[in-house]
């Protein structure tokens, strides 16, 4: 045995993304196109910045570099000749290689080489996205600031067998290239749905307050399917991309919506609840991953092979049939199909009495845990612990709960009040009816959210309605799943809403609202990896889930992982699911890379796809605003207002247009008349305080400091934050600070610092990072009296797609940056970048508001 040669080298990884996929599709012709790439473009790149091709690995290859900047160099000049390579493959997926790049020691012996930095290097790949190329931090360190390529932080991850987390990050061609990342980031537009995080001091003290909602509440649930309509990223005239197969668990079934074969075709919503129904049975078996409604329900109307929709749910079996309902008369077929090969497990039909239903949905429910059991899974799986007919109401409450459901999964405001009116009507003829109140309840937080119903409205009709739930049935994990989003997202108690959202999850595992809303409660609390946690457990459970996919999709981004957040929203729109929830979302991440023009794109498919909807328009006026067209705003405004004139959205917006116009009469009007209207209730509400903050801060950023900072009184917790979440304790901090230094009251800003710097560390060790962030963090730099960190950040900020010009150009915490030479020519470039956009927009001539 030859003696072993240790020494410190610069490792490459790289991989073929999807290189199963290729072979299962055309074995031949992959080998035969990643030989020609090997020979013709790898081999050549390498050698060419003096590297040297360690092994093949069949999809990929190990190569080692005298230097950092060589390697990272050469495999810039690999991804894009690969793509050149490949763009010309018709009718062929292209081949993307994965790339990650380390520094350290490696140990050669007997010809073979192993050590900690081809670990490191093979994780990094990992976490690549196609067509990229990440380098951890001992690489960059070594780099320095190379010409022509641009970096961007991911932030730090944990990776399998590497003891210490390995911070990673992008590199790409400065000009924006042409590689696969580039082209991505060009046509499907991501970026952090919920995370503009601009601090007030910034957004409403310098009125471009059209960024108010750099933390909108999500969207609770998502809407029906709409029609494909062309986008960027997924361009008419060409074939959709295959979507991703999610991962198969063989304990994992999906129910399909059956079909209506009624004589008049109009009892469609009566068979969806038959499968909904059976899918709720499903849920409450032991040891059973059921996909939910929504992912299973996208492919209603759709002529899918079976063994595809399996596959893309991340199912083992799927469960399909029919209703065919005539007078008192029903007649069920539903067969157990399994995905990988396409097969029949079981299959039966049923005739009854419409009496009868509730028992034949319970036959059902046994005989596909039987068959499972026979066919596949063993007998670890457990049977259905409950049958419908033990929690049903009356045939006719519970026809009406059905179409009140049907109604509620239509996601507008029309839909979510006759959803409401249904289910009160249900109620009405059977008052025990436990999920009745449910649906009552929700729909009233939804209507809410989407503009329908003011805060209090909404408090006032769920709290009663799920109190009333869980009178009726102690254990339905729904209704603890919606008391945990009151408490949370509307009384303001995260601590009661973290305890019924675990009380959710535990009596239902399955329901996937449940684990998306507790995420809900970790974003706005800072909590970033646990609310990963919990929206990817929801993914699972939904994977074509517009929200819960969306506000992944945002935390992915907020912390720098890019790859992750845009493979989510790449898996949705392959499959086709298409709706304004996604389309507002897209326009949202854009703006926040400061693409206006591309997000008002995006604003104007979702007002196509359900026009009139008051969250659209107000995300258009959002995207007007900031690229300075403040006509439009005003008119995307004023129409959003007259639909839903107490939206508290609606309200944040015209806080910051007013600011913004310099009627500083009309802004006080504007927040001293919703103070007025809540004053009497409870001070220590959420609504309350939220409207007494935004009172002060209007008299601050005026120049009424005194009493603004009065004003604050009762808005600040004893613990010096505001518990509305970390977003907005950053934000109203900054606030308070920069009118206490205005006053001289060095003492008080002094605290309130401490706790913006506290609040940021925090934030930072969440892995908060990027565009989003990077402008909130220089303010408190500005406020701690480190202007040049401050510049640096902003120029980051500028450098990772930020351009909120009117922000930096207006605010008054950045004024004494602004005779800066450097912030001077930041100015000029982002004031220019709007300008090229703007006529952009100009030139698409995008219909007004119809209302």
């Amino acid at each position: 045995m030859s003696e072993a040669e240790r020494r410190l080298t610069v490792i490459v990884s790289a991989d073929v993304a999807g290189y199963s996929h290729l072979m299962e599709v055309d074995e031949s012709g992959t080998v035969s196109r990643m030989k020609a790439l090997i020979e013709e473009v790898i081999r050549p790149v390498i050698a060419a910045h003096h590297g040297r091709l360690l092994k093949l690995l069949g999809d990929g290859f190990l190569a080692e570099f005298p230097s950092v900047r060589g390697a990272v160099q050469g495999m810039l000049e690999m991804q894009a000749n690969v793509e050149s390579s490949e763009s010309g493959a018709q009718g062929e997926k292209p081949i993307h290689f994965r790339v990650g790049v380390t520094a350290g020691d490696i140990i050669i012996e007997d010809d073979d080489i192993y050590g900690r930095a081809i670990n490191v290097a093979s994780r990094i790949q990992g976490l690549a996205e196609p067509g990229a190329v990440f380098i951890s931090e001992a690489a960059r360190s070594q780099l320095g600031n190379l010409e022509g390529v641009a970096y961007q932080s991911l932030g730090a991850h944990s990776v399998k067998n590497i003891r210490e987390p390995v911070r990673v990050y992008r590199v790409a061609a400065a000009d924006g290239g042409t590689n696969a990342v580039t082209r991505w980031r060009r046509h499907a537009f991501l970026d952090p749905k919920s995370m503009r995080f601009q601090t007030i001091v910034v957004l409403l003290a310098a009125g471009a307050v059209f960024a108010w909602r750099s933390l909108p509440e999500p969207d609770l649930t998502p809407p029906a399917e709409q029609p494909s309509v062309p986008s960027a990223a997924q361009p008419a005239s060409g074939p959709a991309p295959a979507a991703k197969p999610a991962a198969v668990q063989e304990a994992s079934i999906a129910v399909l919506p059956f079909t209506d074969m009624s004589a008049a075709g109009d009892q469609e919503y009566f068979s969806d609840g038959i499968a909904e129904e059976l899918l709720n049975l499903l849920v409450r078996v032991k040891g059973l991953r059921v996909a939910a409604r929504t992912s299973s329900f996208a492919f209603k109307g759709r002529n899918e092979d079976i063994r595809d929709i399996g596959k893309l749910l991340g199912v083992s079996t799927v469960v399909e049939g029919s209703v065919r309902k005539a007078g008192d008369k029903l007649r069920i077929t539903a067969q157990l199909i399994n995905v990988a090969d396409g097969y029949h497990l079981w299959s039966q039909s049923f005739t009854r009495e419409l009496t009868d239903i509730f028992a034949i949905q319970d036959e059902i429910a046994n005989a596909v845990v039987a068959a499972l059991k026979e066919n596949l899974l063993g007998e670890e799986l457990a049977a259905p612990p409950e049958t419908i007919t033990s929690r049903v109401p009356n045939m006719e409450a519970w026809d009406l709960y059905l179409l009140g459901r049907h109604h509620f999964h239509q996601r507008t405001v029309e839909s979510l009040g006759k959803a409401a009116e249904l289910f009160q009507r249900a109620i009405a003829l059977d008052p025990n009816y436990a999920p009745a109140y449910t649906g009552l309840a929700d729909s009233a937080m939804l209507l809410s959210g989407y503009g329908g119903l003011s805060l209090d409205d909404a408090i006032v009709r769920a709290q009663p309605a799920i109190e009333k739930a869980l009178q009726l049935d102690p254990k339905l994990g729904e209704a603890y799943a919606s008391l945990g989003l009151l408490e949370d997202g509307y009384l303001g108690d995260k601590a009661a809403g973290l305890k019924a959202f675990r009380r959710a999850i535990d009596l239902n595992p399955g329901y996937p609202m449940a684990h998306m809303w507790l995420g809900n409660l970790y974003s706005k609390n800072g909590q970033i990896r646990d609310a990963v946690q919990s929206y990817t457990r929801a993914h699972l459970l939904d994977p074509l889930h517009p929200t819960i996919a969306t506000n992944l999709i945002g935390m992915h981004i907020a912390t720098g992982e890019y790859a992750k957040g845009g493979a989510v929203a790449d898996k949705l729109l392959a499959a086709g699911v298409t709706s304004p929830i996604i389309y507002r979302a897209l326009e949202n991440l854009e703006d926040t890379f400061g693409h206006y023009d591309k997000g008002i794109r995006w604003g104007h498919e979702a007002e196509k796809a359900a026009p009139g909807q008051p969250a659209t328009m107000l995300a258009l006026s959002n995207s007007y605003g900031g690229l300075g067209d403040f006509d439009a705003a005003e008119r995307w405004l004023a129409a959003a207002e007259k639909v839903a004139p107490e939206n508290f959205q609606a309200f944040g917006q015209r806080f910051g247009l007013l600011f913004t116009l310099g009627d500083f009469d009309g802004l006080l009007a504007h927040v001293d008349r919703r103070l007025k209207q809540v004053e009497g209730g409870d001070p220590s509400s959420v609504v309350y305080r939220s409207f007494r903050a935004f009172a002060a801060t209007a008299r601050m950023i005026i120049g009424r400091y005194a009493e603004g900072v009065e004003m604050f009184d009762g808005v600040l917790r004893p613990d010096g934050t505001t518990g509305f979440g970390i977003q907005a304790d950053f934000q109203i901090l900054g606030a308070l600070v920069y009118a206490y230094q205005k006053l001289g009251r060095a003492a008080e800003a002094k605290k309130h610092l401490a706790t913006i710097e506290r609040l940021g560390n925090d934030a930072r060790n969440q892995g908060f990072d990027g565009p989003a962030w990077l402008p909130g963090e220089a303010v408190g730099m500005v406020l701690g009296g480190k202007p040049q960190a401050a510049v640096k950040n902003l120029q980051a900020a500028y450098a990772a797609g930020w351009r909120d010009y009117y922000t930096l150009a207006t605010a008054p915490v950045f004024e004494g940056l602004r005779e800066r030479d450097d912030v001077k020519a930041l100015l000029a470039r982002m004031k220019a970048d709007l300008e090229v956009m703007r006529a952009r927009v100009d030139a698409m001539n995008y219909p007004g508001p119809e209302v």
